[in-house]
């Protein structure tokens, strides 16, 4: 299951104290919600880590913020 902890910030950036990342109920649309005194800015990048499908094939995914 993929926890808050397998999305990353770029720069040292944080999402904040207690922030957490849920998929929806179809896993087609992740819901990061940001913690206490969160960091990220625009133009970080923001990277998932560690995630694969469900045929087990490993996912790389990164955007800019």
């Amino acid at each position: 299951a993929l926890t808050i902890s397998n999305v990353t910030l770029n720069n040292g950036h944080t999402f904040g104290t207690g922030a957490t990342a849920v998929w929806n109920t179809s896993g087609t649309q992740l819901t990061v919600t940001l913690g206490t005194s969160p960091s990220v800015a625009i133009g970080d990048i923001v990277s998932l880590v560690g995630v694969s499908d469900l045929a087990g094939n490993a996912i790389s995914l990164a955007f800019s913020i």
